[in-house]
């Protein structure tokens, strides 16, 4: 599986209120909203650098 289809499954299984707080950390500092995803996605086993997140 690739990536693309592993960072799918990642945010579809992810609660709404996850996805909000991710959104809200987005729009207050992109740069905290994209390592906390990071974070995540690493405890899933799924490692994405900084360009991959923001694309």
């Amino acid at each position: 599986m690739d990536k693309l289809e592993r960072f799918k499954l990642l945010s579809n299984s992810m609660p709404i209120e996850k996805k909000v707080e991710l959104y809200q950390q987005f729009v207050a500092t992109p740069e905290a909203g994209i390592e906390r995803f990071n974070e995540l996605a690493a405890a899933a086993g799924l490692r994405l650098d900084q360009a991959e997140v923001s694309e």
